[in-house]
């Protein structure tokens, strides 16, 4: 037999009995929440404590929210791959724009796409997180990007909506749509510094100007918690021979990162990158070691998606709901903020005794929120009262017990009640009955009573009653500051 405590109370004065604070199985926290990008995905279950057998329904609510979590500032750098290999053209068409107005579509274009894809995303958040928004962009050298068109570098804005010149065109936009490839004599940068870079992918060069950015980021007020967050876009190995510390070195840029609290997500685009995001792997060290996520894309064109969807804007993907492990419900989105399984009833699929019932939610970006209760399903109910009584509820039947409160219980499953150390409490009496309700093992008589059980505090203990089919008695002491429980046996089964 098991048992939970129960602390039992007497309120001086009063003609009632209070019961505090019973304890119940481990389980994910319900309602749980996990962090999901710039959000919080949060996974509830409103459930009763337990279906009677002579219910015929047990309704199961299961809910995910998508929220911004109040006092969270973020410092965005985007790190973007501007070396020649991103001007490949191994690009559906279809899918990708020109989105410098170079007149080709290329890999270029897709990170270009992507990156807009997630402002957007970033501009829909309901209600919009504090952000500073920051942008280096690499070849064989880097640069942290003027964002702005006023005299001096703007290294960072706090909009990404951001229109300083006024011509009906997002500065941050404008700087993206600026980037252009085809190696050394040719701008990479053009908006509102330019950049002329010879071919190479250093990456030490881009973490390092990162890492400088956000040391050099503006200050948040101070009831602000701020999170550093890098995007990291490439399509190739580094190929830096000759720079000290490597970016990988120990101590090198992706350590100091690490160091700094930021969290760099990294993306691979272009078919040479399927390996990127395999351990031991570039791209897969940088996210790995800071804490982010890596995403490797042989089809450039999936990058928007992968951004949009995947990073820090992410959306519910999907709700699902289980009873002992059994996938019984599905509810798909993608939903921006709240996905719900509404009154779904799980009486088909419990049994006796207790049943683990789990809502799971899902993000666009993979990340998986759990929330888990326990809903009992039993045909007994402990009673308990401070007077006794003698109602006639057909057969041979009676309520022994004037009932204050009722407890799911089982054979195998009954509360343990704990005594105060009160001496007032001597002389008290509590009284206890166990009533069953089943159908399938008496159909004629489906309801069962106890006899009637009085536990006098400091005193003894008394059965009253005809005898019944069901036999409850007391373990444990009486006395202030003892334990005792009221187990049964079903002797007609």
């Amino acid at each position: 037999m098991t048992s939970t405590n129960f602390p039992l109370v007497l309120r001086s004065g009063l003609a009632g009995v209070a019961f505090l604070g019973i304890s119940s199985l481990a389980h994910a926290q319900n309602p749980n929440s996990c962090p999901a990008g710039l959000q919080t995905l949060t996974t509830e279950i409103i459930a009763p404590d337990f279906c009677d057998e002579d219910e015929m329904t047990c309704l199961v609510t299961a809910c995910a929210n998508m929220n911004v979590p109040p006092g969270k500032a973020y410092n965005i750098c985007f790190v973007i791959d501007d070396s020649t290999t991103m001007g490949g053209t191994d690009v559906d068409i279809a899918v990708v724009n020109d989105q410098n107005n170079d007149g080709k579509i290329q890999r270029i274009d897709a990170a270009i796409q992507g990156f807009l894809a997630l402002s957007q995303a970033i501009q829909n958040l309901n209600p919009a997180p504090p952000i500073q928004i920051s942008m280096v962009a690499f070849a064989k050298d880097a640069a942290i990007l003027d964002l702005g068109p006023a005299p001096g570098q703007q290294t960072w804005i706090q909009s990404l909506t951001q229109d300083a010149d006024t011509n009906g065109i997002a500065d941050f936009e404008e700087v993206l749509r600026s980037l252009a490839t085809g190696g050394l004599g040719q701008q990479n940068v053009g908006k509102f510094t330019t950049h002329d870079w010879a071919p190479g992918t250093d990456y030490t060069e881009a973490l390092n100007l990162m890492n400088q950015a956000f040391t050099t980021a503006p200050a948040f007020p101070p009831q602000y918690t701020v999170c550093n967050i890098g995007l990291f876009i490439s399509d190739g190995l580094p190929n830096q021979t000759d720079i000290t510390p490597k970016y990988n070195d120990a101590g090198g840029a992706v350590d100091q990162a690490a160091a700094l609290g930021t969290i760099i997500s990294a993306f691979g685009v272009g078919p040479d990158v399927a390996t990127l995001c395999d351990p031991g792997q570039p791209l897969h060290f940088i996210s790995d070691t800071t804490g982010g996520d890596c995403q490797a894309k042989d089809d450039p064109t999936e990058l928007t998606t992968a951004l949009a969807n995947g990073t820090l804007a992410q959306q519910i993907d999907k709700l699902e709901l289980f009873v002992n492990n059994v996938l019984v419900a599905t509810v798909l989105g993608p939903d921006p903020s709240e996905l719900k399984i509404l009154d779904f009833d799980i009486f088909p699929f419990i049994t006796l005794g207790p049943n683990e019932v789990k809502a799971v939610s899902t993000s666009t970006g993979g990340v998986a929120c759990p929330a888990t209760v326990n809903v009992d399903k039993t045909a007994c109910l402990l009673l308990v009262g401070l007077y006794p009584a003698q109602s006639h509820i057909g057969g041979g039947d009676f309520i022994y017990v004037d009932k204050i409160l009722q407890f799911n219980v089982t054979e195998t499953h009954v509360p343990d009640f704990v005594i105060p150390n009160i001496p007032a409490l001597v002389g008290v009496n509590v009284y206890f009955q166990v009533g069953m309700h089943n159908i399938d093992a008496f159909p004629q008589n489906p309801i069962q009573m106890s006899n009637g059980l009085r536990v006098t505090i400091g005193g003894g203990v008394q059965t009253y009653g005809g005898p019944t089919g069901i036999l409850t008695w007391l373990v444990g002491g009486t006395n202030p500051g003892e334990t005792f429980s009221t187990p049964f046996d079903v002797l007609a089964m």
